[in-house]
């Protein structure tokens, strides 16, 4: 199930990968030799028949022995691992004649390699000490173990090895490696590798992607009515009669108050008759009225 931002992986133009390593004669880019470089280009695309593949251009691949410059030490530990000797170095080439027809291929692409900081130590202290100008279009770096580190971290730890050596991992993905420690063999285990690490990575989205649609459709379906096994639900039938379901007769609803209709009714709050009402007036009293005015009111 893609999405419709996964539609990059069915319809991706072929990237351009330039896959790079390096034997050396020890760990130090100043003082120990390269002793030989292996470089492939090809393009990487995904096909729906077998994921990820790489499409390798052989006219752009290099596998050279290089001689150790003078003054630049080997050493023992290093020998023993890339086989190096004496009569097997005897028609190595000079690193500065390898070096501009490296640096053509490495601007072909983005750079991938294993471990691919060490290589790329060495390759720039080697294109200063030699005045090549390093190829501007190679600071894009594809690095299978920070890969390995996303993919450890993601899946269980009985289903990912604890080390992220190459050799490690070519035994994970059951990748054959004709010459350990040779650079293009190294160069064909690192890129198989690398093609089965975006195959998990996909299978990780695929699987990430049914997961959230599975999530999303329960939380939009409707909640299913929980159905008890001890006292379970009648069935209801379209021709079943309902019996009537009883109600509670409605609580009275008190009347009510009327307006007092007179003014001599008591008042229920003091329980007291209302006030008299006043005398009638009589002009004769000491009201400040007139005494002409008393013969038009004459006493009863």
């Amino acid at each position: 199930m893609f999405e419709d931002g996964d539609q990059f992986i069915l319809n991706s133009k072929p990237v351009p990968l330039v896959c790079v390593d390096l034997e050396t004669g020890g760990r130090n880019p100043h003082r120990n030799p390269i002793l030989e470089i292996g470089c492939r280009v090809g393009y990487r695309r995904w096909t729906s028949e077998d994921g990820w593949v790489f499409l390798p251009r052989n006219e752009f691949t290099l596998s050279v022995r290089i001689q150790p410059e003078d003054g630049q030490e080997i050493e023992q530990e290093a020998a023993q691992v890339n086989g190096y000797t004496a009569e097997g170095w005897a028609v190595a080439k000079p690193l500065k004649d390898v070096l501009p027809q490296l640096a053509v291929l490495l601007g072909k692409g983005s750079l991938l390699g294993h471990n691919f900081l060490f290589d790329v130590l060495f390759l720039k202290e080697a294109f200063f000490r030699h005045n090549v100008p390093w190829p501007p279009s190679c600071y894009r770096f594809i690095d299978t173990m920070s890969l390995a580190h996303v993919l450890q971290s993601l899946q269980p730890a009985e289903k990912f090895p604890y080390k992220l050596s190459l050799q490690a991992l070519t035994e994970h993905y059951g990748v054959s490696r004709a010459e350990p420690h040779r650079a293009i063999s190294d160069v064909d285990a690192t890129l198989a590798v690398y093609l089965k690490m975006l195959n998990d990575i996909t299978a990780l989205r695929l699987r990430s992607n049914v997961s959230n649609a599975v999530k999303s459709a329960q939380e939009t379906a409707p909640p299913v009515p929980q159905v008890s096994l001890t006292n379970p639900a009648p069935v209801v039938s379209a021709r079943m009669k309902l019996p009537p379901v009883a109600t509670a007769p409605a609580a009275p609803v008190p009347p009510a108050k009327k307006a007092k209709a007179k003014a001599d009714v008591f008042d229920l709050a003091t329980m007291q008759p209302p006030p008299p009402p006043p005398p009638p007036l009589d002009p004769s009293r000491e009201t400040g009225t007139p005494a002409w005015l008393g013969a038009y009111f004459p006493k009863k």
